[in-house]
């Protein structure tokens, strides 16, 4: 979470971690170092897009900016987020999320 980020997102974002297994861990771990993400990702239905808070240090802004241009699929910035961006701010998030869903079926 961000560094302002509220008790309560911050409360629900360690009861998600919680509920991690060892297992799920490593198989999400596996997939990351192993997988074609790109290769999804230029594949996948669209509308598609890359959100990324702009204060995410597991998977930086930079970074995402780069995915998105890649899969050729729109980048939305969040403001004042990290990682869990959904959580943190969940009105910028589905505000974001609605836009592009509006975009896409305006031009698909």
């Amino acid at each position: 979470c961000a560094p302002h980020a509220s008790a309560k997102a911050v409360a629900t974002v360690r009861e998600n971690m919680a509920l991690v297994t060892p297992g799920g861990y490593a198989q999400a771990a596996w997939m990351l170092a192993n997988d074609d993400l790109m290769g999804h990702l230029r594949n996948a239905p669209r509308p598609l897009a890359v959100l990324c808070g702009d204060l995410d240090r597991t998977t930086p802004p930079e970074a995402c900016e780069r995915i998105a241009r890649d899969s050729g699929a729109p980048f939305v910035l969040l403001s004042g987020v990290a990682h869990a961006c959904y959580i943190e701010d969940a009105a910028q998030f589905n505000s974001a999320l609605s836009g592009v869903l509006h975009e896409g079926a305006l031009h698909g």
